[in-house]
C-alpha cells in the first residue's frame, strides 16, 4: 500500500463565481474539465495536485496562518505578491522560514488564509 501524493484540497465556498474568478484571475490557475455533479463547483490545476471549489457554504468560516490553511510551492513569492497589488488581495504576512524557504500568507476571495512558499 503506497501513498502517492495529495490528489486534491477542497474548499467549501459560499460564493462559487466569486471564487472562480479569484482563483483564475487573482492566482492565475487552470480551470480543469470538472464532470455534472449534484453540487455545482469548480476544479483547478494545482501543479500535480488539483484545486476543487464546492458550493454551499452557509457556516462561517475559520482559516488562519497557524490554523486550517492549505500551501502552494511557487517559483518566486516576490511575483506573486507583485501580482496581488494588481487584483488587491489581501496579503496578511511575507516571512522568512528557518530553513531560508520564503513565505507570503493571503486570504483568498472566501476568507480563507493560502500559504505560498518558494524553496
Amino acid at each position: 500500500m503506497t501513498i502517492r501524493a495529495i490528489h486534491h484540497v477542497a474548499l467549501h465556498v459560499a460564493d462559487l463565481d466569486r471564487a472562480t474568478a479569484f482563483y483564475a484571475q487573482a492566482v492565475g490557475l487552470t480551470r480543469l474539465p470538472r464532470p455534472k455533479m449534484p453540487v455545482n463547483g469548480a476544479w483547478f490545476e494545482l501543479g500535480r495536485s488539483q484545486l476543487h471549489l464546492i458550493e454551499g457554504r452557509a457556516d462561517p468560516l475559520q482559516s488562519a496562518v497557524r490554523g486550517c490553511h492549505f500551501a502552494i510551492e511557487v517559483d518566486s513569492v516576490e511575483a506573486f505578491g507583485k501580482r496581488f497589488e494588481d487584483y488587491d488581495v489581501e496579503v496578511i504576512k511575507v516571512t522568512r522560514r528557518p530553513d531560508g524557504g520564503q513565505q507570503l500568507f493571503f486570504k483568498d476571495s472566501e476568507g480563507y488564509v493560502v500559504e505560498l512558499f518558494e524553496k
